[in-house]
């Protein structure tokens, strides 16, 4: 186990393979093995040839309240802290490209999660509730140009999109005594 909460690495072994429809379609494609270690910590390797960037290895536990050893951040600390820096890039891409001063910008964001059933009577199911996001923005811009900017961010931000709208999702089982059984 590496010990190392994110590393950037240039030899991963993540293959990135795209057939044709899949970079006609797509923007931007994301591909991430991820494995257990021990305990609730994860590694993930994430690669992306869409954005012409080497790889990362990032770590991921859980706290103690789970029942993990809190020796790297949770997943959702990623996922709440992607969305937030998602929006920040396709917000500062924006003003830049419109040309607005923008001497700064922040987020405050309250993401919350829910979950109901029960793990052992096979009814837990878990969700998210609401994302609250403050922006704020030390700019000479008149008012209607930030909303426009607060808007396109937005609308530019491929989290933000994701979690706004419906994407499909698939998961398909792969054990060590068969090939695929199952798919959702």
């Amino acid at each position: 186990m590496d010990d190392a909460i994110v590393m950037r690495i240039d030899d991963s072994p993540v293959r990135l393979v795209l057939d044709d429809r899949e970079a006609r379609d797509h923007s931007v494609v994301l591909r991430t093995l991820a494995h257990t270690e021990s305990g609730l910590r994860k590694r993930a390797t994430v690669v992306s040839e869409s954005f012409g960037c080497t790889g990362w290895s990032i770590a991921s536990d859980e706290g103690a309240y789970l029942g993990g050893a809190d020796s790297a951040p949770a997943p959702l600390v990623y996922f709440a802290a992607g969305l937030a820096c998602c929006l920040l890039t396709q917000l500062t891409r924006y003003h830049r490209a419109k040309h607005l001063d923008v001497r700064g910008m922040s987020i405050e964001q309250v993401f919350t999660f829910t979950r109901t059933g029960s793990v052992l009577a096979g009814t837990f199911l878990a969700g998210a509730h609401s994302v609250h996001t403050v922006l704020s923005i030390d700019s000479s811009e008149p008012p209607d140009r930030l909303a426009e900017l607060a808007r396109m961010g937005e609308r530019m931000c491929f989290a933000a999109q994701a979690i706004m709208g419906e994407v499909p999702c698939t998961l398909e089982l792969v054990t060590s005594d068969s090939a695929a059984c199952d798919e959702r």
